[in-house]
């Protein structure tokens, strides 16, 4: 009587087959995935040095995407949309993507408050066709902070809408440069 672990010649070369298949697929897929590591390093790296090459007037920035820049300084803020941020406005936040993932060109955004009535008619003018709308819905950001309606529209790739609440005046803009 044989054996339970009886193997016959072709079973033990069958065996050592599969061994063989298995340790090459093995190696096979560390090579692969060393060569991806080492190709999406390289282009990671390629990446982030050209964001952060690029974003010296845009303040320290991170290198990650949607917001690398999260702290645009005042002065490049003023330059990029050409409009002042007045004396006792504050900007909340000012932030800027050097190299956008999606349209490969550098975008700004600013959210600031004004006192209530402050005349922010120079940052409207940015926009063609001023509208009122009854929701915040066209300005998230502004949304987020309270306001409940807001006045302003696009121009191209421009965009730019004010808004009231807690006695003070909200303006959130965004521009592709």
């Amino acid at each position: 009587m044989r054996s339970p672990f009886f193997v016959t010649g072709a079973g033990r070369g069958l065996a050592a087959f599969a061994l063989i298949v298995s340790v090459l697929a093995a190696v096979t897929g560390v090579l692969i995935g060393g060569a991806y590591y080492l190709t999406s390093a390289v282009a990671h790296g390629a990446r982030e040095e050209v964001v952060l090459s690029g974003s010296k007037e845009f303040g320290s920035c991170l290198g990650h995407s949607p917001w690398s820049c999260q702290s645009v300084p005042f002065d490049t803020v003023e330059a990029k949309f050409g409009r002042h941020v007045r004396p006792g406005w504050t900007i909340l936040s000012a932030e800027a993507e050097p190299v956008a993932a999606v349209s490969a060109t550098a975008q700004i955004q600013v959210v600031f408050e004004a006192p209530s009535g402050a005349d922010v008619s120079s940052w409207l003018s940015l926009a063609d066709h001023v509208h009122h709308q009854s929701t915040a819905a066209s300005a998230p950001l502004l949304e987020d902070l309270g306001v409940k309606s807001v006045d302003g529209g696009t121009d191209g790739f421009t965009k730019v809408f004010t808004g009231q609440a807690d006695d003070h005046t909200y303006v959130w803009a965004y521009k592709h440069l």
